[in-house]
Protein backbone atom coordinates (compact mmCIF):
# COMPACT_ATOMS: atom_id res chain seq x y z
CA UNK A 1 0.00 0.00 0.00
CA UNK A 2 2.80 2.43 0.96
CA UNK A 3 4.64 1.57 -2.24
CA UNK A 4 1.55 2.42 -4.33
CA UNK A 5 1.09 5.74 -2.51
CA UNK A 6 4.72 6.65 -3.11
CA UNK A 7 4.42 5.76 -6.78
CA UNK A 8 1.41 8.05 -7.13
CA UNK A 9 3.22 10.91 -5.38
CA UNK A 10 6.26 10.30 -7.57
CA UNK A 11 4.15 10.33 -10.73
CA UNK A 12 2.45 13.62 -9.80
CA UNK A 13 5.72 15.24 -8.75
CA UNK A 14 7.44 14.39 -12.02
CA UNK A 15 4.76 15.37 -14.54
CA UNK A 16 7.01 18.16 -15.80
CA UNK A 17 9.77 15.68 -16.65
CA UNK A 18 12.12 16.68 -13.82
CA UNK A 19 13.37 14.23 -11.21
CA UNK A 20 11.93 15.36 -7.90
CA UNK A 21 10.41 13.86 -4.79
CA UNK A 22 11.69 12.16 -1.63
CA UNK A 23 14.47 9.58 -1.59
CA UNK A 24 14.51 7.56 1.63
CA UNK A 25 17.89 6.01 2.36
CA UNK A 26 18.99 3.53 5.02
CA UNK A 27 22.77 3.41 5.25
CA UNK A 28 25.37 1.52 7.27
CA UNK A 29 26.74 3.92 9.88
CA UNK A 30 30.36 3.38 8.80
CA UNK A 31 29.58 4.02 5.13
CA UNK A 32 27.47 7.04 6.14
CA UNK A 33 30.45 8.42 8.07
CA UNK A 34 33.20 7.96 5.51
CA UNK A 35 31.68 7.76 2.02
CA UNK A 36 28.10 8.98 1.84
CA UNK A 37 28.49 12.77 2.32
CA UNK A 38 30.52 13.17 -0.88
CA UNK A 39 28.13 10.96 -2.85
CA UNK A 40 25.02 12.80 -1.64
CA UNK A 41 26.56 16.19 -2.34
CA UNK A 42 27.17 15.20 -5.97
CA UNK A 43 23.72 13.65 -6.30
CA UNK A 44 21.94 16.74 -4.96
CA UNK A 45 23.96 18.92 -7.31
CA UNK A 46 22.70 16.84 -10.23
CA UNK A 47 19.14 16.50 -8.88
CA UNK A 48 18.52 19.62 -6.76
CA UNK A 49 14.77 19.03 -6.41
CA UNK A 50 15.17 15.66 -4.68
CA UNK A 51 14.68 15.63 -0.91
CA UNK A 52 16.84 13.17 1.02
CA UNK A 53 15.56 11.42 4.14
CA UNK A 54 18.39 9.46 5.73
CA UNK A 55 18.65 6.95 8.56
CA UNK A 56 21.88 5.23 9.51
CA UNK A 57 22.47 2.12 11.60
CA UNK A 58 23.98 -1.33 11.59
CA UNK A 59 23.51 -3.28 8.37
CA UNK A 60 20.88 -5.61 9.82
CA UNK A 61 18.92 -2.53 10.92
CA UNK A 62 19.11 -1.10 7.40
CA UNK A 63 17.70 -4.33 5.97
CA UNK A 64 14.82 -4.04 8.43
CA UNK A 65 14.21 -0.48 7.20
CA UNK A 66 13.90 -1.74 3.62
CA UNK A 67 11.59 -4.59 4.58
CA UNK A 68 9.37 -2.22 6.57
CA UNK A 69 9.37 0.26 3.64
CA UNK A 70 10.95 2.91 5.86
CA UNK A 71 13.62 3.28 3.17
CA UNK A 72 13.65 2.86 -0.61
CA UNK A 73 17.33 2.00 -0.84
CA UNK A 74 19.83 0.54 1.59
CA UNK A 75 23.61 0.57 1.65
CA UNK A 76 24.93 -2.25 3.82
CA UNK A 77 28.35 -3.60 4.67
CA UNK A 78 27.22 -7.19 4.33
CA UNK A 79 24.04 -8.35 2.62
CA UNK A 80 23.32 -11.17 5.11
CA UNK A 81 20.44 -13.18 3.65
CA UNK A 82 18.97 -10.36 1.55
CA UNK A 83 16.75 -11.84 -1.18
CA UNK A 84 16.02 -8.69 -3.18
CA UNK A 85 18.08 -6.83 -5.77
CA UNK A 86 21.64 -5.88 -4.84
CA UNK A 87 24.63 -4.22 -6.48
CA UNK A 88 28.20 -4.65 -5.24
CA UNK A 89 29.65 -1.20 -4.62
CA UNK A 90 33.13 -2.14 -3.44
CA UNK A 91 35.32 -4.57 -1.56
CA UNK A 92 37.79 -3.51 1.10
CA UNK A 93 40.37 -5.31 3.16
CA UNK A 94 40.19 -5.77 6.92
CA UNK A 95 43.54 -5.03 8.56
CA UNK A 96 45.17 -5.74 11.87
CA UNK A 97 46.39 -2.28 12.91
CA UNK A 98 48.71 -0.98 15.60
CA UNK A 99 50.80 2.11 16.30
CA UNK A 100 53.98 0.10 16.82
CA UNK A 101 55.30 -2.88 14.96
CA UNK A 102 54.10 -6.11 16.55
CA UNK A 103 54.71 -9.82 16.29
CA UNK A 104 51.39 -11.33 15.19
CA UNK A 105 52.24 -14.58 16.98
CA UNK A 106 52.14 -12.62 20.25
CA UNK A 107 48.62 -11.20 19.77
CA UNK A 108 47.03 -13.27 22.58
CA UNK A 109 49.36 -11.47 25.01
CA UNK A 110 48.75 -7.96 23.66
CA UNK A 111 45.99 -5.47 24.45
CA UNK A 112 43.10 -5.66 21.98
CA UNK A 113 40.54 -2.89 21.43
CA UNK A 114 37.08 -3.84 20.16
CA UNK A 115 34.17 -1.69 19.00
CA UNK A 116 30.47 -2.16 18.27
CA UNK A 117 29.97 -3.46 14.75
CA UNK A 118 27.84 -5.82 12.69
CA UNK A 119 27.73 -9.46 13.73
CA UNK A 120 29.06 -10.50 10.32
CA UNK A 121 32.34 -8.64 10.84
CA UNK A 122 32.67 -10.01 14.37
CA UNK A 123 32.16 -13.53 13.03
CA UNK A 124 34.78 -13.01 10.33
CA UNK A 125 37.37 -11.78 12.84
CA UNK A 126 36.49 -14.58 15.29
CA UNK A 127 36.91 -17.16 12.52
CA UNK A 128 40.35 -15.75 11.69
CA UNK A 129 41.34 -15.80 15.36
CA UNK A 130 40.25 -19.42 15.87
CA UNK A 131 42.22 -20.48 12.80
CA UNK A 132 45.31 -18.62 14.04
CA UNK A 133 45.36 -19.14 17.83
CA UNK A 134 44.44 -21.63 20.52
CA UNK A 135 44.08 -18.96 23.21
CA UNK A 136 41.44 -16.21 23.51
CA UNK A 137 42.40 -12.57 22.92
CA UNK A 138 43.35 -10.24 25.76
CA UNK A 139 40.45 -7.79 25.55
CA UNK A 140 40.87 -4.80 27.84
CA UNK A 141 38.95 -2.09 25.95
CA UNK A 142 35.54 -2.06 24.32
CA UNK A 143 34.26 1.16 22.77
CA UNK A 144 31.07 2.08 20.96
CA UNK A 145 32.39 3.75 17.80
CA UNK A 146 34.93 2.71 15.19
CA UNK A 147 36.40 6.24 15.26
CA UNK A 148 37.02 5.97 19.00
CA UNK A 149 38.73 2.63 18.48
CA UNK A 150 40.97 4.06 15.77
CA UNK A 151 41.99 6.96 18.02
CA UNK A 152 42.85 4.53 20.81
CA UNK A 153 45.07 2.60 18.42
CA UNK A 154 46.67 5.82 17.12
CA UNK A 155 47.62 6.65 20.71
CA UNK A 156 49.32 3.30 21.24
CA UNK A 157 46.75 1.82 23.62
CA UNK A 158 46.41 -1.47 21.79
CA UNK A 159 45.75 -3.14 18.45
CA UNK A 160 42.50 -3.67 16.62
CA UNK A 161 40.93 -4.97 13.41
CA UNK A 162 39.79 -2.12 11.20
CA UNK A 163 38.36 -1.97 7.67
CA UNK A 164 40.20 -0.04 5.00
CA UNK A 165 37.42 2.59 4.81
CA UNK A 166 38.47 4.27 8.06
CA UNK A 167 42.25 4.19 7.57
CA UNK A 168 42.65 6.88 4.94
CA UNK A 169 45.29 9.35 6.10
CA UNK A 170 46.49 7.11 8.95
CA UNK A 171 49.95 6.65 7.47
CA UNK A 172 51.61 6.33 10.88
CA UNK A 173 49.87 3.05 11.68
CA UNK A 174 51.27 -0.40 11.01
CA UNK A 175 48.79 -2.42 8.95
CA UNK A 176 48.88 -6.19 8.47
CA UNK A 177 46.85 -8.03 5.86
CA UNK A 178 44.87 -10.98 7.18
CA UNK A 179 43.99 -14.24 5.46
CA UNK A 180 41.33 -16.82 6.17
CA UNK A 181 41.46 -20.07 4.21
CA UNK A 182 44.20 -18.44 2.10
CA UNK A 183 41.98 -15.51 1.11
CA UNK A 184 42.13 -11.87 2.22
CA UNK A 185 39.68 -10.83 4.90
CA UNK A 186 37.38 -8.38 3.15
CA UNK A 187 34.12 -6.49 3.66
CA UNK A 188 31.71 -6.06 0.79
CA UNK A 189 29.49 -3.00 0.53
CA UNK A 190 26.14 -3.51 -1.21
CA UNK A 191 23.39 -1.32 -2.56
CA UNK A 192 20.12 -3.14 -1.84
CA UNK A 193 16.52 -2.50 -2.85
CA UNK A 194 13.32 -4.21 -3.90
CA UNK A 195 13.03 -4.37 -7.68
CA UNK A 196 9.63 -2.67 -7.67
CA UNK A 197 11.21 0.39 -6.04
CA UNK A 198 12.76 1.21 -9.42
CA UNK A 199 9.27 2.29 -10.49
CA UNK A 200 9.99 5.42 -8.43
CA UNK A 201 11.95 7.87 -10.57
CA UNK A 202 14.04 9.14 -7.64
CA UNK A 203 15.09 5.58 -6.77
CA UNK A 204 15.98 4.74 -10.36
CA UNK A 205 17.94 7.98 -10.67
CA UNK A 206 19.94 7.26 -7.50
CA UNK A 207 20.70 3.66 -8.49
CA UNK A 208 21.93 4.78 -11.92
CA UNK A 209 23.92 7.61 -10.34
CA UNK A 210 25.71 5.46 -7.77
CA UNK A 211 26.50 2.78 -10.36
CA UNK A 212 28.13 5.48 -12.47
CA UNK A 213 30.08 6.75 -9.46
CA UNK A 214 31.52 3.32 -8.65
CA UNK A 215 32.53 2.63 -12.28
Amino acid sequence: MLQQMNEMKDYLANLDGKIKGTLRLGVSQTYARYKLPTILAKFITEYPEVEIKLKSGFSYEVIQMINKEEANIGIVRDAYDWKGSKILLNKEKIYLVSKDKIDIDQLPNLTRIDYNTDLSLKNTIDAWWKESFDHPPKNTMEVDLIDTCREMVLNGLGYSFLPEICLKGCNNLYTYELYLHNENLVRNTWLIFHKQSLDLSVVKAFVEFIEKEKA
